[in-house]
């Protein structure tokens, strides 16, 4: 397998592409082209963001307990660090790219972005109290929504279209990697002392930061039509209806997977199973084993067989899980369908995300970002919007009502995606 991956990698470009198609740049008007990045900076700033953001949005799930002693607080105070941090990442993502967008750079905001996520890190790492701990919470989300959408665009500026697929299985690959590595850092780290790992995010946002200062070459394209007006780009891209059903795609997606995960750990906790948190933790981590797989598999066929194929592709699969889930003997499987849920989402997403970037070359980061906003409130809706359904229902409720949403994008696929 490792000598499969290093034969697939070289054959990724080494040379330089333009920022868009010839093609596209007559039909945008454009009088002159000359904006080039270096692809190896390019692939450095995607694989970062991808990795860095859950690693450290995550990082905090198994600090709880020390970070309740250390504030004296209670479980919701510690709580309340997670959703300031996905508040302004979700709602900030919807401008980040209509900037990148119009000042033509997309150095400038990743380089902010990840300097803002790195001071944010250190002020969690220095906070004596509650409330300047939530504080800096809240400027790390923040410097995270203004990188990773515009990372995403890099996809679509630097790497021509026979790639694209692979450069988001890749992407999907180190996103799963710091979803995964995220807790179990923290949990070591907590053991020790919690400031330490915010103390360490620091030192990698700002190191990162720098480092794409300097590989990430980029010069400006001019163009006779300039945007004049912020909500007039954002109100056009958010009225495509390609945008908007992969955007709902995404968070279905997106509302599925955590809504699924929330409900299926807080069963495990209960009689009859009565698992303990690290075997949860463990059981949970076998997710993060089929989506590193599905990065590789699902980045090539997305390439060589086509996005729309394999975005429903990673539908369907989902399907036969949710229906076993249902039943009662889904604890018997529990091991392969956590597989399969890891390896069909990210699946879905790397043909989502493929087709995203392609949509709008002339404004492609604010499509990205459109995107990102409307899936990440999938994220965080998904186990508030749920719970109702598992409390009257359980378990079984959650995973029909996750089939049926799996079911309303396959078929909004099929109307959109595959219809030309």
């Amino acid at each position: 397998m490792a000598k499969t991956f290093v034969l697939w990698y070289k054959r990724l470009p080494r040379v330089n592409f333009k920022f868009v198609t010839e093609n596209a740049l007559i039909e945008l008007g454009a009088a002159k082209v000359i904006n080039s990045y270096r692809v190896s900076g390019a692939l450095v700033a995607i694989l970062v963001v991808a990795f860095l953001g859950p690693f450290g949005s995550n990082m905090i799930l198994p600090m709880f307990k020390p970070l309740k002693i250390s504030y004296n607080v209670d479980v919701l105070m510690i709580g309340l660090g997670i959703t300031v941090y996905m508040i302004p990442f979700s709602i900030l993502q919807l401008f980040s790219g209509i900037i990148s967008d119009i000042i033509r750079s997309r150095r400038k905001p990743i380089v902010i972005g990840m300097m803002l996520y790195g001071i944010g890190a250190l002020g969690v790492a220095t906070s004596p109290n509650i409330y300047l701990f939530l504080a800096f919470r809240v400027l790390q989300g923040t410097g995270n929504a203004i990188a990773m959408p515009i990372s995403m665009a890099l996809v679509g500026d630097v790497f021509s279209e026979n790639v694209r697929g692979r450069i988001m299985g890749l992407a999907s690959i180190a996103t799963t990697l710091g979803t995964t590595l995220g807790p179990l850092f923290g949990g070591y780290i907590s053991s020790i002392n919690w400031r330490f790992g915010f103390i360490l995010l620091t030192f990698l946002a700002l190191c990162f930061a720098l480092l794409l200062q300097l590989i990430l070459s980029e010069k400006r394209v001019l163009y006779r039509q300039r945007p004049r007006s912020i909500l007039l780009i954002l109100s056009k891209s958010f009225l495509d209806r390609k945008v908007l059903i992969l955007s709902f795609l995404g968070f279905i997606i997106f509302f599925v997977y955590i809504g699924l995960f929330t409900y299926l750990s807080d069963t495990l906790s209960l009689p009859p199973y009565e698992y303990e948190e690290k075997d949860i933790a463990q059981y949970l981590s076998i997710a993060g084993v089929g989506g590193l797989l599905a990065g590789v598999v699902a980045g090539t066929l997305t390439d060589l067989i086509g996005r729309k194929q394999i975005a429903l592709m990673g539908f369907i699969m989902l399907l036969p899980i949710l229906t076993i889930y249902i039943t009662n003997y889904w604890i018997n499987w529990l091991v392969i369908l956590l597989f399969f849920q890891g390896f069909s989402v990210t699946t879905a997403f790397t043909a989502i995300n493929t087709m995203i970037v392609e949509i709008n070359p002339s404004y492609r980061a604010t499509v990205t970002s459109i995107y990102g906003s409307l899936r990440f409130l999938g994220y965080a809706l998904g186990p508030a919007l749920l719970h109702s359904v598992y409390r009257f229902s359980l378990l079984s409720g959650v995973a029909l009502t996750c089939a049926l949403l799996i079911l309303v994008g396959m078929f909004m696929g099929l109307i959109v995606l595959i219809k030309k």
